[in-house]
């Protein structure tokens, strides 16, 4: 999610009902790996684990992710690099 959400304007981060201002949420932004946001968290592998256990959890993040416009796009952004990677056939993007 932070992937996706570090690169987005704070504009549309607000318009998304993020608070853009709160340090938890800064900070939650900038982490790219489990490995990191337990870091960051103070929290421990087994806290994770569980949590990827838990079917509330997971819906909880299956209506995040519907209502977001996180992965509104992405059946247009796969399309159009297998796209490019038929018309470019360039070694980095097949590897991709």
């Amino acid at each position: 999610m932070s992937l996706v959400f570090h690169e987005l304007p704070a504009a549309k981060l607000t318009s998304m009902g993020c608070d853009v201002d709160d340090e938890v949420f800064q900070k939650l932004i900038t982490c790219k790996t489990k490995t990191q946001f337990k870091d960051m968290f103070h929290i421990s592998w087994r806290t994770l684990v569980d949590w990827d256990a838990n079917k509330e959890v997971q819906k909880m993040i299956d209506e995040f992710n519907e209502k977001s416009d996180v992965l509104r796009y992405k059946k247009d952004i796969d399309f159009h690099f297998t796209q490019a990677i038929t018309r470019e056939a360039d070694a980095a993007r097949v590897k991709l």
